[in-house]
């Protein structure tokens, strides 16, 4: 009898890790698939450093839709998905970017941390009180942000991934960059969702359920002097491929 228990167990066990294989390979073959460039806001060897509230994070790109993040004293890197899975929209809240939704993501414990949830992306708007508007809801006070629109945060926060598995600190990390005044109509659009997703969605600040009344126009400029303020908190540099392989290997 216990043999046989013995046996299931692992027959169970087994089954799963040939799904999650299978998940896993499926998603790389969809994201094979869609050859739309993503409007993301890091390049190759780009560094952001910031700090906020819950301390100093930096992130790197690695090549492709690879990024690295250094906080606490160590390093974790994962690498992102295209949002390409909607079958009714392209856009997803505004966003044509790369995230990472945690699923994928198996990290050897740091300060609690296993799995990254990351968003980078582009957030287009026609003014700017629209995006002063985006920036201000309660949804982004974990943000710093610079003059030209970078918007960056980083936090800790539960989550459970399946139900029966225990709820577990997942490192939560944005890296957004503001657009304002585009003149060309995206050819991606939030069809089926908004813009700008808030709850209760009548508590939206007027200006911002206009935003999500209109089309997304792209091609627009950086922000000249959006929250100057935050500058100080925020760092961009660009690594040399020697410091790139010193920090992070060979196979960055």
């Amino acid at each position: 009898m216990m043999d046989k228990m013995l046996f299931n167990r692992f027959k169970n066990g087994l089954q799963r890790v040939i799904l999650f294989l299978l998940l896993s390979l499926t998603i790389v073959f969809f994201q094979g698939c869609r050859t739309y460039p993503a409007e993301t806001v890091m390049t190759e060897r780009m560094k952001i450093s910031f700090r906020n509230e819950y301390g100093t994070m930096a992130v790197t790109a690695g090549k492709g839709l690879k990024r690295f993040f250094t906080w606490e004293g160590d390093t974790r890197d994962s690498t992102m998905l295209k949002r390409c899975f909607s079958p009714e929209s392209e856009r997803w809240h505004g966003s044509l970017g790369i995230h990472q939704h945690g699923r994928t993501t198996f990290w050897w414990p740091h300060n609690g941390i296993t799995r990254c949830v990351f968003e980078e992306g582009q957030q287009h708007f026609d003014t700017l009180d629209e995006a002063i508007a985006w920036l201000e809801l309660p949804y982004h006070s974990w943000y710093v942000c610079t003059s030209n629109g970078l918007a960056v945060g980083w936090k800790k926060q539960p989550k459970k991934i399946w139900e029966r598995e225990a709820i577990k600190k997942v490192l939560r990390v944005d890296v957004w960059q503001i657009y304002i005044g585009g003149k060309e109509l995206s050819e991606y659009q939030c069809d089926g969702n908004v813009r700008v997703w808030y709850h209760p969605p009548e508590e939206l600040p007027e200006i911002l359920k206009e935003v999500n009344k209109k089309p997304v126009y792209v091609g627009g400029h950086k922000p000249l002097n959006l929250y100057s303020s935050d500058d100080n908190k925020v760092q961009v540099e660009y690594l040399s491929k020697e410091q790139m392989i010193k920090e992070f290997g060979l196979f960055y």
